[in-house]
């Protein structure tokens, strides 16, 4: 993703991984909730152990068209500024 955002926007971009300590220490100093952080922390530690899987086919069901790649998505972002 860092790839394809630094092709589109010629900007050198990054991704770095977060730890979940830091996850919660920025959460919580933008305002969240501990119920929020709690649930981030859930979800991001399911993330570490399974992955972030999909499935296009269903997607392409729900939206009854073929869905658009994550480069036409930064491309458009990109243009909207």
């Amino acid at each position: 993703m860092a790839e394809i955002i630094s092709k589109v926007t010629g900007k050198t971009v990054r991704a770095d991984q977060v730890s979940i300590d830091a996850l919660q220490e920025k959460a919580r100093a933008s305002g969240a909730s501990e119920d929020r952080v709690r649930q981030m922390t859930i979800m991001n530690q399911h993330y570490d152990a399974y992955g972030f899987l999909g499935n296009s086919r269903i997607l392409e069901r729900v939206l009854e068209r073929r869905p658009g790649t994550f480069e036409d998505y930064v491309r458009r972002l990109s243009t909207q500024s």
